[in-house]
């Protein structure tokens, strides 16, 4: 079954890293394949830094520094995401297993409790420490299962795109259908657009701003706007790196206690 990792998700492991295509007219599956083609960058692992800027309907903030660590073994995709700081959540720590054919299997290790817990069903949709980004966004879903149209093309914050609109990905998603505005050159995606099951727009992610390092492009910053709730989180990219190893060890849902 052909699998994609879900852009929030591709973020908070390594960052978005990308290759520049030609493709004359290319289709909407054509298009979210290669947006999502991150295998044929050879980026098989990597350590990443980020911050994570949480800011309620009151303008009140929080802020999170992350470490996460992401991995292939067998071709499906392992992580590893750890709080620092601060320390009401310091030690928090999220594991990510990708299965094949199935749903992601989580773990979630929380300090205060000292125990870890898998996260199923309808918890997958709550909150992610806090932010506006849920424990489904960090996971792979099915593409193939779902509907995949390519609209007219659109101009969005200056960049020329593709848009392509998705529906039925998953039937234990939180979202009806999921809209994309995609880089006509790069297969970045610009903004994306988040409906729930009522149709109603939830959530829109925005690109803020895309550097170049170890000769990829990489997205830096990024936005989710909750619009049903005023909320919205943002999440930095403060540093990257390329083609590390990790021990098995550490994807080991006992480890994560340690």
């Amino acid at each position: 079954m052909v699998r994609y990792w879900l852009l929030i998700g591709m973020f908070i492991t390594l960052g978005f890293p990308w290759m520049v295509y030609g493709q004359s007219d290319p289709t909407a599956e054509d298009i979210i394949d290669k947006m999502l083609a991150e295998g044929q960058l050879g980026v098989q692992s990597g350590e990443s830094r980020l911050r994570m800027v949480i800011r309620n309907k009151d303008g009140k903030v929080r802020e999170r520094q992350i470490l996460s660590k992401s991995d292939k073994k067998d071709g499906l995709r392992r992580n590893r995401i750890e709080f620092l700081e601060p320390a009401d959540v310091k030690g928090s720590t999220l594991l990510l297993l990708e299965q094949r054919g199935e749903r992601d299997l989580q773990y979630l290790y929380l300090p205060a409790l000292k125990k870890t817990r898998r996260i199923t069903g309808n918890a997958k949709n709550g909150s992610f420490m806090g932010s506006d980004f849920t424990y489904a966004d960090m996971e792979n879903r099915d593409a193939k299962v779902g509907t995949k149209v390519r609209k007219a093309d659109e101009t969005v914050s200056g960049q020329d795109c593709y848009r392509i609109e998705t529906t039925g990905a998953d039937a234990d998603s939180e979202y009806s259908r999921v809209d994309l505005w995609i880089h006509r050159t790069l297969y970045l995606p610009i903004k994306i657009e988040f409906y729930d099951l009522k149709g109603g727009l939830v959530k829109v992610l925005a690109t803020n701003k895309i550097e170049t390092k170890d000769n990829k492009k990489i997205i830096t910053e990024m936005t989710l706007k909750n619009v049903q709730t005023g909320s919205q989180t943002t999440l930095y990219v403060d540093s990257i790196q390329f083609g590390t190893t990790f021990p098995d060890s550490i994807f080991d849902k006992e480890t994560l206690a340690r």
